[in-house]
């Protein structure tokens, strides 16, 4: 009881997906009673609930029309790099997932 007190405690700082699955990482070791491994899967599933919200939000981002581009910037430069940014910010949390080995092993 302990432990799952511990994860679950843990889990409420967590603001972004790297974060998840660091603490994931730590405690994956852990998961081998079936108690633990309740919490422990739980907070796999609000992990990838965190990495969906992120994905809505830039989706919803870029559904908008066009960024605002200052007038010294080349407009279609400017949109391609804005794009990019948008599709960065998907891609680190992707890597973290796919990195995450314990997240696959089950």
């Amino acid at each position: 009881v302990m432990v799952q007190n511990l994860i679950n405690t843990a889990f409420h700082t967590v603001t972004t997906v790297q974060e998840g699955v660091e603490l994931l990482d730590v405690f994956s070791h852990l998961a081998t009673r079936e108690s633990i491994k309740r919490v422990f899967d739980r907070r796999t599933v609000d992990l990838y609930s965190m990495f969906n919200e992120e994905l809505n939000m830039v989706k919803k981002e870029f559904s908008r029309l066009q960024p605002n581009v200052p007038l010294s910037q080349p407009r279609f430069a400017s949109v391609a790099t804005w794009a990019r940014l948008l599709k960065r910010r998907i891609d680190i949390p992707m890597k973290c997932l796919e990195a995450a080995y314990f997240l696959h092993e089950k």
